[in-house]
């Protein structure tokens, strides 16, 4: 199943999938998110989150206000004016759309990334630093795109470069994924018999794990939509 796709044509799209059940109408909608793109795109995304009764959402909770160097140093470096792209800045709640939030809090992020050897945590700084100073001079949206294509199931060479001892990665995918599949297992054992749509607000990297989550529980994917995240012009 196609999670990002990246074309000349299309430019960057994020495909929103809604997976439904054969016994009971508890259904899911995913929202592959891709945290920097057109405003049009955010726009999209909450005019189709009006549809659900409940969204689960991606956010270390506590974290926007006082992120120090536990948040800010994996986090996806700012893009430059010219590149015409604002940051996600979707609130469910001022919708008027119950949430979820199963995301690490400040307080366990910052725990967490205390156990992290000090020589990955110094690495993704400087990597970090590396790629804001990069972006501001040599990214244009075709660069960009290049990177954003992904599947449910990762190519060859993404298995290839997987780091078993990734303390950085275990933290921000694996461990926060756990909290997200726990969510989604406790709404449908307990909401499974409710006519409700639930959205899925994650970034797209998370999605794959959703995708196999929701197989496993016996959802299929019924209908998609592209939504263009942005498009390629330069």
């Amino acid at each position: 199943m196609q999670i990002l796709e990246a074309t000349e044509l299309g430019g960057v799209r994020s495909a929103v999938w809604l997976f439904r059940h054969p016994v009971t109408p508890l259904s899911f909608e995913l929202y592959p998110m891709v945290h920097m793109g057109e405003a049009s795109f955010f726009r999209a995304v909450e005019e189709r989150l009006r549809r659900c009764q409940l969204v689960v959402e991606e956010g270390v909770r506590g974290g926007d206000a006082a992120a120090g160097v536990s948040l800010t140093a994996y986090r996806v470096v700012s893009f430059p004016p010219r590149l015409r792209l604002v940051p996600q800045h979707i609130d469910p709640a001022a919708l008027g759309i119950p949430t979820i939030n199963p995301d690490l809090s400040r307080a366990e992020f910052d725990e967490r990334w205390r156990e992290v050897p000090w020589r990955q945590r110094a690495t993704r700084a400087a990597m970090t630093a590396v790629g804001s100073v990069g972006l501001q001079f040599v990214a244009t949206r075709r660069w960009l795109a290049q990177f954003l294509a992904m599947n449910d199931l990762p190519e060859s060479e993404e298995i290839l470069e997987v780091d078993p001892d990734d303390a950085i990665e275990n933290l921000i995918m694996d461990q926060r994924d756990r909290r997200l599949l726990a969510a989604l297992s406790d709404i449908h054992a307990q909401r499974a018999a409710e006519p409700i749509q639930v959205g899925v607000l994650y970034g797209a990297a998370h999605m794959r794990a959703v995708i196999h989550k929701l197989w496993a529980l016996g959802y299929r994917p019924a209908e998609g939509t592209w939504l263009t995240v942005f498009t390629i012009d330069d």
